[in-house]
């Protein structure tokens, strides 16, 4: 059994990989259309710009980010 491959084949096989994981990329997209109308906001989320200041302390700060890198690391 010989391992060689000719740049025809190679290219043939990486087009024919690239354009099956594009298909399964964009099924999900495609099912997305498929959602009840209930479950589809009319309005989309858009965040109020620019956010309200809220000044922090920094005690309770400083804990927060030691807790979070113990957990997360």
């Amino acid at each position: 059994m010989s391992n060689n491959i000719c740049r025809r084949k190679f290219i043939k096989l990486s087009g024919s990989v690239f354009g099956a994981s594009l298909l399964c990329g964009s099924s999900t997209v495609l099912l997305q259309g498929c959602a009840p109308k209930e479950s589809v906001s009319q309005e989309p989320l858009v965040p109020v710009w620019p956010y309200p200041y809220v000044k922090l302390d920094p005690d309770k700060a400083a804990e927060r980010a030691y807790n979070a890198f113990k957990e997360s690391g």
